[in-house]
């Protein structure tokens, strides 16, 4: 009788602990899901006149092909598009995915920009299947489709430095050269 009484609790602490050990195993998973970061581009630059540069890009979807595209500024930017899912697709696999979509020079100072050549190039290749699609057929009443948007990121032209452009699921990250890098994840490893 008395083990009667002991087991109907300890089912319900395995199940307790089983329930908990799940849920912790998800929001782990789900947590480094989030955290991944993808390298897209390297770039790297050669000053030409006149604030010109001739910017070579080397991108995943080029199949590490570098390309050379002549930019304007003294800074400059990658555009990029993102198709982000609902967390319970997350879950189950469906990872965000991105697109690159353009590349530009910038001005720091807003006069230049506006009086200045600009100059930007299409990186978009073309897919058998467009992301902005999917938003445009499903809409809101898409039980997958969290939303579509844009990320940028920028950082000043330097031709002695090489630059990684990465990307995680909410958008593009800042950019930061290989110094940098090495530099952040230094002070990030000293701090733990």
């Amino acid at each position: 009788m008395k083990f009667k009484t002991l087991l109907k609790p300890l089912i319900y602490l395995v199940i307790g602990v089983s329930v908990a050990g799940t849920l912790v195993s998800v929001a782990t998973i789900g947590y480094s899901r989030l955290s991944d970061e993808t390298l897209v581009a390297e770039l790297t630059f050669d000053r030409l006149v006149n604030g010109a540069h001739i910017a070579q890009l080397t991108t995943v979807e080029s199949c590490q092909t570098k390309q050379h595209y002549p930019i304007y500024g003294d800074q400059w930017r990658i555009d990029a598009r993102f198709l982000k899912w609902k967390p319970w697709a997350n879950l189950v696999g469906l990872d965000a995915s991105y697109r690159l979509d353009r590349l530009s020079g910038r001005y720091t100072n807003i006069l230049e920009q506006n009086r200045g050549p600009h100059q930007a190039h299409n990186l978009a290749f073309e897919n058998l299947l467009d992301i902005s699609l999917i938003d445009e057929y499903g809409g809101e009443s898409n039980p997958l489709l969290d939303t579509l948007f844009g990320s940028s990121v920028y950082q000043n032209i330097d031709t002695q430095q090489r630059f990684w452009c990465t990307v995680r699921r909410l958008g593009c990250l800042p950019v930061l050269s290989l110094e940098t890098r090495v530099w952040v994840l230094k002070f990030a490893q000293a701090q733990n």
